[in-house]
């Protein structure tokens, strides 16, 4: 009896991926090592199998995946505005740290540094009363819209109840 022969592999084959990236219709801009989608200049991340929008905070990945309102388009675009006006008072009045932030570009413009300081002080009276309206949920207000820590799954009631309150503040 005759033996067979063993087929040999060969090594040199290149293996085939079997990930597929969805890397989507519009074009994309690479700048300083990160993508930017080129109608809008989102920044982009590339995900396991396509390409994400990268969310700035929290409370805008909550709005994102529609889990400030789940049933209602116009009360979840509401809160995530009233949210947002929040995020901005803090950045004014300097509780968030911001890398590029520079009083440079005030220093050229005659009082340019006395009216950012004018509005600091109103922009911080005006964060304060609206956390003083909440009471007891604008300690989760702000863990998740200044410090940008998600709120955990029990505490998402009360988040959204002082996003309401803050509605209410600013008669929205």
């Amino acid at each position: 009896m005759a033996k067979k022969k063993r087929k040999q592999r060969s090594k040199d084959k290149p293996l085939k991926s079997t990930k597929t990236r969805d890397l989507g219709g519009q074009t994309l801009v690479q700048e300083n090592g990160k993508l930017y989608r080129l109608p809008d200049m989102a920044e982009v991340v590339l995900g396991n199998k396509h390409l994400q929008r990268k969310h700035n905070s929290v409370h805008e990945n909550y709005f994102n995946r529609n889990q400030l309102c789940p049933s209602d388009a116009k009360l979840n675009a509401t809160r995530f505005m009233v949210g947002q006006k929040i995020e901005f008072l803090a950045y004014v009045t300097g509780k968030t740290k911001s890398c590029t932030q520079s009083l440079d570009t005030l220093m050229g413009i005659p009082h340019g540094t006395e009216q950012f300081h004018h509005i600091k002080i109103d922009s911080e009276t005006d964060l304060m009363k609206a956390l003083q309206f909440t009471k007891d949920n604008a300690n989760l207000l702000w863990q998740v819209l200044v410090d940008n820590i998600p709120a955990t799954y029990r505490k998402m009631i009360h988040y959204r109840k002082g996003l309401d309150q803050l509605i209410e503040f600013w008669k929205v």
